[in-house]
């Protein structure tokens, strides 16, 4: 038993010594982003020692650093070094175009860095679910509003109204914006004034030529030329949306500027019909909507356009009995409508 003790105490002995010394021990880490040197850092061993900010690249977003130029192995968020290394920044294409599947092919390659990032080398919890779920909402949201317009009417008999619109398309230089037509309509190009927001920033531009306008869809077209870089907004395949897809309504409404609400499809195609000429296919919804919010953006959680906010019924409409629903012009429709025109 003595001997049992003392072999215990031994190897106790030398664990702590081996502790001791692996705490005074350095190491050398070295950052390279595409074969480029960045910089080299001297740390202790088995400490933490990420940067504290990450790298930044035009056009990419940062995904990680790895031990492999083949980008396979991510280095853990709270992983410590035993040995001098050499770390991968990884960069992914800042695509605006991206659609749903190529962001889902996207999680599922880069599912081992995200765990990293949450210091999670086994499944996922519901709360970093959650996490993963609110940082991406804010992403997209953060994307598709740099493509959501603003639109004011300064001049003529409409003076004083306005709506909100997307920014679908560019050629050259010259910018395409969706609206609905009752937003458009008694104005002509020179009314107009288009406002975009970048986050804090904005600008507005006038110049505005009122392409097309169709009552039996109430959509419109305006465009305008500037040489700034804007984002063009993704569409969505229409045959996707299902009955309970969460949704994002985008736009301008009353005196707010720039808002974001929140809902479900209710009905993902049915259609509507009135009798001023109106007869469009319509995706029914619960994110709320109200006067200026007309023109602006429907979209998925992909940051896709799946309709154009036109109108609603508000708290109760005596006629129909219906109350807090909100219709957008189906994406196929909008399609259809796009189609040809410039």
């Amino acid at each position: 038993m003595k001997k049992i003790l003392l072999t215990l105490f031994a190897s106790l002995s030398l664990f702590l010594v081996a502790c001791q010394d692996s705490n005074l021990k350095k190491v050398q880490i070295t950052y390279v982003s595409e074969n480029e040197f960045l910089f080299t850092q001297e740390v202790n061993a088995f400490e933490y020692f990420l940067p504290s900010e990450d790298p930044t690249k035009e056009g990419f977003i940062f995904g990680g650093w790895y031990l492999d130029k083949e980008y396979k192995y991510p280095m853990g968020f709270n992983s410590g070094a035993a040995t001098n290394l050499t770390l991968y920044a990884k960069w992914i294409k800042n695509d605006t175009d991206l659609s749903s599947e190529d962001l889902e092919t996207w999680f599922t390659e880069n599912i081992d860095f995200i765990k990293s990032l949450l210091g999670n080398t086994g499944s996922l919890t519901a709360k970093e679910i959650i996490s993963l779920v609110n940082q991406a909402q804010i992403e997209l949201i953060k994307q598709a509003n740099k493509s959501v317009v603003m639109i004011d009417i300064v001049s003529g008999s409409e003076e004083g109204s306005g709506g909100s619109g997307v920014i679908y398309r560019k050629e050259g230089n010259t910018y395409y914006v969706l609206t609905n037509e009752h937003v458009t309509y008694g104005s002509t190009g020179s009314n107009f004034k288009i406002t975009v927001f970048d986050g804090e920033n904005r600008k507005s531009y006038t110049g505005i030529t009122k392409v097309a306008e169709t009552a039996v869809k109430d959509l419109a077209i305006l465009k305008f030329t500037t040489t700034d870089d804007l984002p063009v907004i993704p569409m969505a395949d229409g045959s996707k949306i299902q009955k309970g897809d969460m949704v994002y309504a985008i736009g301008s409404p009353v005196w707010f500027e720039d808002i974001v609400t929140f809902g479900i499809v209710s009905y993902a195609k049915r259609n509507d019909w009135d009798d001023y000429q109106f007869d469009a296919d319509v995706i029914m919804h619960t994110a709320p909507i109200n006067p200026g919010n007309s023109g602006g953006a429907l979209i998925n959680i992909y940051g896709e356009l799946i309709g154009i906010n036109a109108y609603s019924y508000p708290m109760y409409d005596e006629e129909t009995d219906l109350q807090l629903y909100n219709f957008a012009i189906h994406i196929d429709e909008v399609k259809t409508y796009i189609s040809g025109k410039n």
